[in-house]
């Protein structure tokens, strides 16, 4: 599977940058060709010249009527200042980084991430590329090489392919154990067809109007029809199948089994194995050429391509060398070649079909893991998994034309306000993104150094500077003529950087190098550095110039940096993981952002202390004040959402919802704008401050041991803590709220109704202990017992793994769920997983297990035969039988009119298929022509080859697992 290419995903400070852990992202939508989901309206772009669309949003909002300034610790007077009418916010606009698209609202645009496969459609002359990491397709125009839009799909999409009957794209969908279908004219959704376990190849046999599926665990091909999406069953095929090739011209199927170093040969018309084909170690793309007679298969542990005859199946004895971890090819027949996409060497290896010899090689995007050729224009496109774009290849020169962004990672953000232009941080297209602050249109793009994730304005000499975590170095861009005019080199792992408006200097924090680099913005040079704590990112300046905060995450400390003597003169203890900082001038405070507390640390500078923190929303990762009303704003990665917090009291005033994973913010001072980007959607948030905000609710808990976890249910909502306190923020409204109970304890009160009216709400909830005995026991297991049964409330669970053979918990009043986890091979009864209630009279649950049974497949010749079975009479089907049997030995006998008898025994064995093919001689003794046995692999080396593929598809590199015995 394609991981998301995440070679930069830290938390930039004041422009946002941190560790992303358990991202959830919400359910995936269907867009349309521009990004766009059904029912939003169709944004209205303002003229150039025009007005700025947000100035009448902004003329009703105060200018900051501040009292009380002298006095700011948050403990004792629980405010930062006054404000006397609190802006709310919305989000006006999102503009699409990828197509350009200003989409009304709150809107989440498809982002191509991690491209790994590709198909084109000759009938439109469109590319259709999966993206992997992002679970959606672009899509492409072939004649013009444009980005057309995106549709979302099921999770980790790694295949597609072109059904020509119904004109429409079959995607399988690996962690979502789908295949998605889409209309190619119409770029939407029409069916999703559930399949096994992580499909990750698809073929479409055009002649019978099926389509079939590699299943990658499942060892085993799903086969669904093509008009109704109707699942018409499976073929069993060898471990794990990783890719498909149909031969029109004797309508098979080819499977490569990726670890039975093989190919199976599948009747797509009678969906049954008739073949297979040994000599092709490790074996993980496959291509037929229109002939039918030369199946090429690249091998992707000897970086070679091997050629076989079909009509023989004999494998050539020479392969063909191609670049370093081979991952897709795709043929193009006029010019008698095949383009290889080699992963690790990022290019396509050229191959000479009619002299099977090299013919050169092309340089692609990084990681390249798909290629597809259009005949038509002669162009030939590669898949770049981790630069998150689609090289274009002239076929007839072998020379690039181009490439196509699929995806971007944004992660900073400046305004120009004098120029009403933003810049925008893209990690993945190594660019800065310009962008028209007027038309709220991308006007350019400028090329920086590596992995760009931290963006400054300096209005002073009218540059930009970005700070290139992958290539050590600062790039400075004119912004007059949007080029870059000096490469400074900083130290190792540039994370953020900051201008200094008093004394015209730049300050760099190298993530790498644990220290801060100072660059003079009069003649773009480094100055010198100074130590400072581990891994620092964000950074502020005070308003007098004087001194230099940086945020250190593996301290938990902020480091102060006199900008006079460029030393360390103190440090602030902070919470977890701080990375993001400003400074309310006004007030004299700086804000830190801690990633993992969840909370801002307010720091008065005048005392040089701590006065307090103010919990935000989940993972903050970025921080931006508001000069003009004193504001802070707030981005919460995991929360996908904007925290505001107000001067007046020490508590967040509201969410604004944001896209996937926002990273970094700014506030246009020339309209109060507030701009944030959002990593994962690929976009950019234009927020007005204007419109319904929501406010604070929270849950205290009294009576558990401190280890406890337990919950809150809030508008449909459920956060689960450890801590003594559970935060909410919502609208003003009334809701209902339920507490479950912890094991072992019950709450009080259990549920309620509470208002929310323009302030924030607190609810205490007391736990106290109650217990009851519950059973739960296994039968039939021989020695040792090896079973595992987790018992949940919905809030915490009990685990016994191994379990004995009885298992007593004590139990609160409520609603549980069990689970269990039989040993490998074995089935539980009467089921594996389900729900009991306490109190109830059942105080005990019993657990039956049996052996799974084993496979038996029968072939007897002649077909007219009689089977017995162990004393039961066996129906052949054109002398086939297939069945499941419980394990054991069976006696089996076959005979015939005009034939000598067989008999003899058959051994099954649980989870394993023994294949028997008897043939009875027409006279004489009986013969048995062929009576063998294969056991697949055993559960055990099965688990450990699925570990190791799971390293292994990344870069290819694993040993092949151990043989069955």
């Amino acid at each position: 599977m394609a991981p998301i290419p995440f070679s930069t995903f830290r938390v930039v400070a004041a422009v946002g940058l941190g560790v992303l852990i358990g991202l959830n992202l919400p359910p995936p939508m269907h867009l349309d060709a521009n990004g766009i989901a059904p029912g939003a309206p169709a944004p209205t772009a303002p003229s150039p010249g025009a007005s700025h669309p947000l100035a009448s949003r902004f003329a009703s909002i105060p200018a900051n009527p501040r009292t009380g300034a002298g006095e700011s610790d948050l403990v004792r007077n629980g405010g930062r200042g006054s404000l006397a009418a609190p802006p709310q916010g919305s989000v006006l606009y999102t503009l699409n980084l990828v197509t350009g698209a200003l989409l009304a609202g709150t809107t989440f645009p498809a982002n191509g991430l991690s491209p790994y496969a590709s198909v084109f459609d000759n009938a439109t002359g469109t590319v259709f590329e999966a993206n992997s990491g992002s679970s959606s397709v672009s899509v492409i125009d072939g004649r013009t090489d444009a980005l057309v839009g995106a549709v979302e799909v099921g999770g980790g999409p790694l295949a597609v392919a072109y059904d020509s009957h119904s004109a429409s794209i079959d995607v399988a969908n690996s962690n979502s154990n789908n295949v998605s279908v889409i209309d190619a004219s119409t770029l939407k959704v029409t069916a999703s067809v559930n399949v096994s376990t992580n499909p990750d190849a698809v073929a479409v046999d055009g002649t019978n109007d099926t389509v079939f599926v590699a299943n990658l665990f499942a060892n085993n091909l799903s086969v669904f029809s093509g008009s109704s999406h109707a699942l018409l069953g499976s073929i069993p095929v060898g471990i794990y199948p990783d890719a498909l090739a149909w031969d029109p011209a004797n309508d098979r199927i080819y499977v490569a089994n990726l670890y039975s170093a093989n190919l199976t040969v599948v009747d797509a018309a009678h969906r049954t194995v008739v073949g297979s084909i040994a000599g092709v170690g490790f074996p993980d793309a496959l291509a037929l050429d229109p002939s039918g007679t030369r199946l090429y298969v690249v091998l992707s542990r000897a970086n070679a391509v091997a050629v076989v005859n079909t009509s023989s199946g004999v494998v050539a004895p020479v392969t063909i060398p191609v670049g370093e971890s081979p991952a897709a090819i795709a043929l193009d027949p006029p010019l008698e070649r095949a383009y290889v996409a080699s992963e690790a060497a990022d290019n396509l290896s050229v191959i000479n079909t009619s002299s099977l010899l090299p013919a050169g090689s092309v340089r692609t995007g990084s990681n390249p893991a798909g290629v597809a050729v259009d005949v038509a224009s002669g162009q030939v496109f590669s898949s770049n998994t981790n630069s998150n774009n689609i090289t274009v290849v002239n076929a007839s020169t072998l020379r690039v034309t181009g490439a196509v962004i699929v995806g971007v990672l944004p992660m900073a953000v400046a305004a120009d306000p004098g120029r009403n232009r933003l810049y925008v941080a893209s990690s993945t297209a190594d660019a800065i993104e310009v962008i028209d602050g007027t038309t709220q249109q991308l006007i350019g793009s400028v090329p920086v150094g590596a992995n760009p994730e931290s963006v400054a304005f300096d209005p002073a000499n009218g540059e930009v500077y970005t700070a290139n975590f992958g290539s050590a170095s600062v790039t400075a861009i004119n912004t007059s003529t949007d080029a870059p005019v000096a490469s400074i080199p900083v130290g190792s792992n540039p994370v953020s950087v900051v201008y200094d408006p008093l004394t015209g200097d730049l300050y760099v924090s190298n993530e790498g190098s644990n220290n801060v680099t100072f660059i003079n913005g009069r003649t773009d040079r480094a100055e010198g550095s100074v130590a400072v704590g581990s891994g620092p990112l964000g950074l502020a300046v005070d308003a007098t110039g004087s001194y230099v905060f940086v945020a250190n995450p593996f301290s938990d400390n902020v480091s102060v940096i006199s900008s006079a003597t460029e030393r360390v003169v103190r440090s602030f203890a902070v919470g977890s993981h701080p990375g993001a900082l400003a400074v309310d001038g006004s007030n004299g405070e700086l804000l830190v952002a801690n990633q993992f507390s969840n909370d801002l640390t307010v720091i008065d500078l005048a005392r040089n202390r701590s006065v307090g923190s103010i919990p935000v929303g989940s993972e903050p990762v970025g921080i931006a004040v508001d000069g003009a009303n004193g504001y802070a704003y707030v981005v919460n990665l995991l929360g996908d959402n904007l925290s505001v917090v107000s001067p007046v009291g020490a508590w967040s005033v509201g969410s604004i919802g944001l896209g996937h994973a926002p990273q970094g913010v700014t506030v246009d001072a020339a309209n109060g704008a507030i701009y944030v980007v959002n990593y994962f959607s690929g976009s950019l948030s234009i927020v007005a401050p204007s419109q319904g905000l929501s406010f604070g609710v929270t849950f205290t808990r009294s009576g558990l041991p401190a280890s406890s976890t337990w919950s809150v249910t809030l508008n449909g909502s459920t956060v689960d803590s450890g801590a003594d306190s559970i935060h909410f923020v919502v609208p003003n409204g009334t809701y209902n709220y339920t507490v479950p109970p912890v094991v072992g304890y019950s709450p009080s009160p259990a549920l309620g109704e509470l208002s929310v009216s323009g302030s924030s709400n607190a609810v205490a909830i007391t736990f106290s202990s109650f217990t009851s005995s519950r059973w739960f026991n296994e039968t039939g297991l021989s020695e040792p017992p090896s079973w595992s049964l987790s018992v949940s409330n919905g809030v915490s669970w009990h685990n016994a793994s191994p379990a004995p053979r009885s298992v007593q918990l004590e139990l609160t009043n409520g609603s549980y769920r069990y689970l269990v986890l039989p040993p490998v091979g074995w089935t539980v009864s009467p089921n594996a997983s389900g729900s009991f209630h306490v109190p109830s009279s059942n105080r005990s649950i019993v657990f039956a297990f049996s052996l799974d049974p084993g496979g038996l497949r029968l072939h007897v010749t002649p077909a007219s035969a009689v089977v017995d079975l162990a004393g039961s009479a066996v129906v052949l089907s054109r002398g086939y039988y297939n069945g499941s049997l419980t394990p054991g030995t069976y006696s089996l006998s076959v005979s015939a009119a005009g034939y000598s008898s067989f008999g003899g025994s058959v051994a099954i064995v649980t989870q394993n298929t023994s294949w028997i093919n008897v043939s009875l001689n027409p006279s004489g003794p009986a013969s048995l022509a062929s009576l063998a046995l294969f056991v697949g692999i055993g559960a055990t080396a099965a688990a450990a080859v699925i570990a190791g593929f799971l390293r292994w598809r990344r870069r290819k590199g694993p040993s092949a697992p151990a043989e069955s015995p």
